[in-house]
């Protein structure tokens, strides 16, 4: 919704439709001023229009220069302005007046269009909220903000490290390939299985020992007898299995 301001004839405003605005609320509501398309025979949407209003607390004037719309509103002229803290800095009733202003091209005549005042009223917070010393938002209300946009940008990060995290291995049984997957999508190039034979790589398989014979694989015949050479009466022989001999 917005908080609208209809500019009447007689150069008076008129707030037709009001919400309530809190003191230090940023740009999440916004302020229409309606105008009729003539007035007295001009153009009014060839004009230049500027709001002139004075802060509740520090008497401060400032101006903010309207801009039209594309859109009508019920065949009114349309000037949008969001609500910002510039506004919504001071609580209490704020006085603001248009003024339009139209210079002619053909003799360089100034036209100007003026209205009566109009109050808006800002809503105070809550005095534990107004000693917090921000011109803008208060620390906590940034603090908050930083957060968010902190917490989005971790999910999407995670999302994207999930989606593309390597878990399995896919066998092409046509094509005889080898590829890395993530969540059953192929990951990086296709390894060709055919290639790394034919390149004289060895292929071995640890599922069996030489001769299949799991017993002895150091031995031809599968015998499993021990070549020790020592002359000692130890049971190496009877315990060889229970040793790794490794030669260097």
């Amino acid at each position: 919704m917005a908080y609208v301001i209809l500019v009447n004839n007689d150069n008076s405003l008129y707030g037709s439709q009001k919400e309530k605005i809190i003191q230090r609320e940023k740009l999440f509501n916004k302020l229409w001023f309606l105008v009729a398309p003539h007035y007295n025979g001009f153009d009014m949407s060839k004009c230049t229009v500027t709001m002139r209003y004075l802060l509740p607390i520090s008497r401060e004037f400032r101006t903010e220069t309207l801009i039209l719309s594309e859109e009508r509103y019920e065949n009114y002229l349309k000037y949008v302005l969001p609500i910002d803290t510039n506004l919504t800095k001071e609580w209490g009733d704020i006085e603001l007046n248009l003024t339009f202003t139209l210079l002619d091209d053909e003799d360089a005549t100034q036209h100007v269009r003026k209205t009566t005042n109009c109050i808006l009223k800002i809503t105070p917070i809550p005095d534990w909220d107004s000693i917090v010393p921000d011109p803008a938002l208060s620390a906590i209300d940034q603090r908050i903000i930083k957060q968010d946009a902190q917490i989005k940008a971790l999910k999407k990060l995670a999302n994207a490290l999930d989606s593309n995290q390597v878990d399995n291995l896919i066998y092409n049984d046509k094509e005889e390939t080898l590829q890395l997957s993530a969540k059953g999508v192929g990951v990086g190039s296709k390894v060709s299985v055919r290639d790394m034979l034919d390149d004289g790589t060895p292929v071995v398989d640890l599922d069996s020992n030489v001769d299949g014979n799991p017993d002895n694989p150091d031995n031809e015949d599968g015998s499993g007898s021990n070549n020790c050479d020592c002359d000692c009466d130890c049971n190496c022989k009877d315990n060889e299995d229970d040793y790794n001999i490794v030669e260097f």
